[in-house]
């Protein structure tokens, strides 16, 4: 066991490092980070100097009218609470209103009659840890324009995401699945492609090193690497994650998927160059399917079906979970079991295919 295992170590350990000496995936990673980050930092340049807030005034007061006419405030009506909500919930990712506010239909009286009216607030759950803060900077922004301790009520109104993924969390989704899904696609038959061009892969084949080893350690060595890449996207937007056990069948999920498929083109090719085209058509279906499914578009009752089937839909399906407290376990296990189907079926393969060039 512990000989299995060293030798499955050392084959990863080798492919990792050589991929540190290609460059080419630490520049994709660098450039996946610089990219990530740019995107969260421009949030910040363009979030508007004033605080942005959603109102829900089904009374028309007053209080509502000063807000919005304060140059400290860039107001957004909603339409009913449940709007207001749904706003607020897909919110803290750099864009956006941070706080909504849901003024009674009879505030104006109380505004008069108590010394401290209470307005219930709204915040997203992805700046749970800034509530105290919001609900602070809020009831003191209100005492200079009302002269009144007015209290924003933040208990219990943490709100997540829904169920059904919003606009800006889709994006979200999209471009994370993509981006560590495709890590490893591109990254794990460049090795392979390697050891056939040095020949170095039947000198592998014929070593104490079995089949099954070979591809354990290709695999190992690929799954460092999504790790990092999963690892970045997810210092980028940890805070609003719901469900830490979701995300972690993602990360495995993704894992299975990528390493499988990059395997795959890395036994199935002789050259880089021949799989460039391929790898071109992988990374279109994955950003494709995953934006036609989000974009929740009305298509037939199969087709949408068989949507649910494409690993990359089942993985963004995951993904976008984690990040709600309204999860489906049922298609999520689903998705996972999906992912696990694919790649275990290509993992065998990869193993029958190697046994050719042992012969």
């Amino acid at each position: 066991m512990i000989d299995n295992l060293y030798i499955i170590g050392s084959i990863a350990v080798k492919d990792i490092l050589d991929a540190i000496k290609n460059r080419f995936v630490i520049y994709q990673i660098i450039a996946v980070s610089i990219i990530l980050f740019s995107i969260k930092g421009l949030g910040l340049i363009l979030e508007s100097p004033a605080t942005q807030v959603f109102i829900f005034d089904p009374g028309g007061s007053d209080l509502a009218r000063v807000i919005a006419e304060s140059p400290g405030f860039d107001t957004r009506p909603a339409v009913s609470l449940l709007d207001l909500q749904s706003a607020i919930s897909n919110m803290g990712f750099g864009l956006g209103a941070e706080l909504g506010l849901e003024i009674p239909p009879d505030f104006d009286a109380q505004l008069e009659n108590s010394n401290q009216p209470v307005l219930q607030g709204y915040v997203s759950w992805a700046n749970r840890n800034k509530a105290a803060q919001i609900q602070a900077e809020m009831e003191a922004a209100l005492l200079d324009l009302t002269g009144k301790n007015i209290i924003v009520n933040l208990d219990g109104n943490i709100i997540t995401p829904p169920g059904d993924v919003g606009l800006f969390v889709g994006i979200v989704t999209m471009f994370a699945v993509t981006i560590i899904l495709t890590i490893g696609i591109i990254l794990v038959p460049s090795l392979v492609i390697e050891e056939k061009q040095d020949r170095t892969l039947e000198a592998l084949l014929v070593s104490p090193a079995s089949i099954g080893q070979v591809v354990a350690g290709k695999a190992l060595a690929g799954t460092f690497y999504i790790l990092v890449t999963a690892l970045i996207v997810y210092l980028v937007y940890w805070s609003g994650i719901y469900n830490w056990g979701v995300t972690l069948l993602f990360v495995i999920g993704a894992v299975l998927f990528s390493v499988s498929l990059g395997l795959l083109f890395g036994v199935l090719f002789e050259r880089q160059e021949e799989m460039t085209g391929w790898l071109s058509l992988v990374g279109v279906t994955i950003t494709g399917t995953i934006f036609i499914k989000l974009m929740n578009l009305d298509l037939p009752a199969l087709l949408d079906q068989l949507l649910s089937w494409l690993p990359p839909v089942a993985l963004a399906s995951i993904f976008w979970s984690s990040f709600s407290s309204q999860v489906d376990y049922q298609q999520v296990f689903f998705s996972f079991t999906v992912v696990v189907i694919f790649a275990g079926f290509l993992f065998g393969f990869i193993v029958w295919r190697l046994r050719q060039f042992d012969r």
